[in-house]
């Protein structure tokens, strides 16, 4: 009886004080019309406004790192620690903020020119979401010379 309480404790104390953060991997947010994010079908591609896979950490919320990955796909490399918290306001109603997400990293700490491992992740597959909810799934592809997200599955 008593180990079983000594372990509950403990279980107790690793849930409120983490060794390591999740942190949330992501493209850049990028603005879309409302239309079109609401007429959104399987098959469908939508181009990105990027040229680069420049990837950021969020973490509750806001920015907090912009990370690049490493020559051999398993690792990413912490470029730019952003200080301020950095929300980002949709006021327009024509538009609407779309993030990207690969997935969540966990990391003791962050700090430039930190590296985290990425193996997990598959950096194929991304969930598309507004600030509200899941819009779709999808994969990258290129377009051109730009980036691009096939949608798969429409939520």
């Amino acid at each position: 009886m008593r180990d079983e309480t000594q372990a509950s404790r403990l279980e107790k104390l690793v849930r409120k004080h983490p060794l390591f953060r999740d942190y949330t991997l992501m493209l850049p947010p990028v603005e879309i019309k409302r239309s079109d994010l609401k007429s959104v079908h399987r098959g469908d591609v939508i181009v990105l406004p990027i040229h680069s896979l420049k990837l950021e950490l969020w973490y509750e919320g806001s920015a907090c790192a912009t990370a690049l990955m490493e020559s051999c796909g398993r690792g990413l490399r912490i470029t730019k620690i952003i200080d301020k918290k950095t929300s980002i306001p949709n006021n327009s109603k024509k538009y609407e903020l779309l993030f990207s997400l690969f997935g969540s990293v966990q990391s003791r700490e962050i700090k430039e020119e930190t590296r985290i491992d990425i193996g997990a992740l598959d950096m194929q597959r991304v969930e598309l979401r507004n600030a509200d909810r899941k819009i779709a799934q999808g994969r990258l592809v290129r377009a051109g010379d730009q980036i691009a997200i096939e949608i798969e599955k429409v939520e």
